[in-house]
Parts: structure tokens; sequence; C-alpha cells
């Protein structure tokens, strides 16, 4: 039974990848449905390397530039370090949690928007290019 659902689900995910491809134009190529599936399939496949690797780069910055703003936010603009470390140091835990919600999005949005360029991995895929 499993083995027929993998084999439906296959089948349909290739007709869901062929279908924009015989959309296209009145003429049926095997040449198009073969280039939007591999298409499709390399784009998935850079999508996922890169989020494996971009996401944890962006929950860090992302943790650490939250921080940086929270403690900020508290402080002020303030030239007394003492105050800007310690208001760093108790706001840590909310700066982390909310920049590692916000950096799970950043990264899976900087692999799927670059994923289908010709060169996929790149320091934008990466989450390592400027920050949002």
């Amino acid at each position: 039974m499993n083995k027929f659902l993998a084999i439906a689900l296959c089948s349909v995910s290739l007709s869901a990848v062929a279908a924009p491809v015989l959309a296209e134009d009145d003429t049926v190529s095997f040449g198009n449905v073969i280039d939007g599936v591999a298409f499709t399939t390399a784009k998935l496949v850079k999508f996922t390397a890169c989020s494996a690797v971009g996401v944890p780069f962006a929950m860090v910055r992302k943790s650490l530039h939250s921080t940086g703003k929270t403690a900020e936010s508290v402080t002020g603009k303030t030239d007394n370090s003492v105050c800007v470390v310690a208001a760093e140091a108790a706001l840590l835990p909310l700066g982390v949690f909310y920049g590692s919600l916000e950096g799970i999005g950043y990264g899976v949005r900087n692999s799927w928007d670059n994923a289908a360029h010709d060169k996929p991995f790149t320091k934008n895929n990466f989450s390592l290019g400027d920050a949002d």
C-alpha cells in the first residue's frame, strides 16, 4: 500500500510540474516537459541545501540584531556602556527567541528566492549577504 501511495504521489507531482509547461503553448513536446521537471527538481535540491545551511546563519544574525535593537529601545541612545551591556544581558533571551523566529523566515525566503538563479550557491542563498 505504501509503494502504491508513493507512486501515486510522484505521478501527481510530476503532472503538476508539467501542467504549466503544457499550458504555455499548444504544441506538446517531450523536451519541454523534461526541462520543467529537471528545473523544478534542481530548484528543490538547491532550496533544501541552502535552507539547511542558511537558516541557522539567519537565526544567529537576526538574534544578535534583535537583541541589540531591544536593548537600544530600553536604554535609548546612550554612551553608557555599563547600562547597554546590562540591558543586553537581561534582554538576551527575548532577543534570541524573537530573532530565531524571524531568522527562520528570512533564511527560508532567501533560499527560495535565490534558488532559481544560475548561480545557486551565493552569499544571499545562505543568508550571508546584506541583512534585510
